[in-house]
């Protein structure tokens, strides 16, 4: 949020939006960009047949940006359409933690709201992340101001 300054004020002027923006946050930076499945039977996607047996890559980061999914699928867009994205898996492959990851990013981030303002990335040092398969920042420079 905090590289988009104008859908972040939103944010702190109204919680509402810290949900949708924590979706869009999941789909836009999917944390786990991969996992690998076996074909169960033969199958054919896309004209390409895929063997049973097969093991196969499923790019969640892909599929959480498909333009025929998505308008603007390559934008962060907190007021963009709900759609559900699969950053946390799908079916009986659903990780069983993603409501507690959900609540703890609210939490967290109505917190940093109740206690600090004018909250910035160092102009100079935009986060970038990392990783495979697993990703996150290794750091995000911000300045801020203590609420009073």
């Amino acid at each position: 949020m905090l590289s988009h300054p104008d859908q972040f004020q939103a944010v702190q002027e109204d919680h509402e939006l810290i949900a949708p923006a924590i979706e869009e946050g999941l789909r836009f930076e999917t944390p786990l960009t991969t996992v690998q499945r076996y074909v169960a039977e033969r199958t054919e996607l896309e004209g390409v047949v895929l063997p049973e047996g097969a093991v196969i890559d499923t790019c969640i980061g892909s599929a959480n940006r498909d333009e025929q999914r998505w308008e603007r699928s390559e934008e962060f867009d907190i007021f963009r359409k709900r759609l559900p994205h699969i950053s946390f898996a799908a079916g009986e492959h659903t990780c069983m933690g993603l409501h507690l990851a959900r609540m703890e990013t609210r939490v967290a981030v109505e917190c940093l709201l109740d206690r600090l303002t004018n909250i910035q990335l160092v102009a100079d040092d935009n986060p970038r992340i990392w990783g495979h398969p697993f990703r996150s920042p290794t750091a995000i420079p911000v300045t801020f101001d203590v609420a009073g």
